[in-house]
């Protein structure tokens, strides 16, 4: 199993980033509340420049940065739900699906 060779659609990125961007107000927020658990502050023009520099990324840095940082021989897919529900449908995916319980022991 591989990356996608396809990368991202232009609807995908678009979507991604437009949902990077709705958090901006929100991240603003933050910033001294991750002052106080950093003990460092953010630069000065981080969020003047936030909405620049996410709106910048391109299908190649995402591809880039993801081949760096992703080996999907070690990835690992969590999915939440009703066992009885979708144990069937995760089965025919053909890869090894394992229950666990809510403490997170093998079931």
């Amino acid at each position: 199993m591989g990356l996608p060779t396809a990368g991202a659609t232009a609807t995908e990125r678009r979507e991604a980033l437009k949902a990077v961007l709705n958090e901006y107000l929100r991240r603003m927020a933050q910033r001294e509340e991750h002052k106080r658990k950093t003990g460092h502050e953010l630069p000065h023009d981080y969020f003047d420049r936030y909405r620049e520099n996410i709106g910048a990324v391109t299908k190649d840095s995402v591809e880039r940065v993801a081949k760096r940082h992703i080996d999907p021989d070690h990835a690992v897919i969590v999915i939440v739900g009703n066992a009885k529900q979708i144990r069937e449908p995760l089965g025919e995916l053909g890869v090894p699906v394992h229950e666990m319980d809510i403490d997170g022991k093998i079931a």
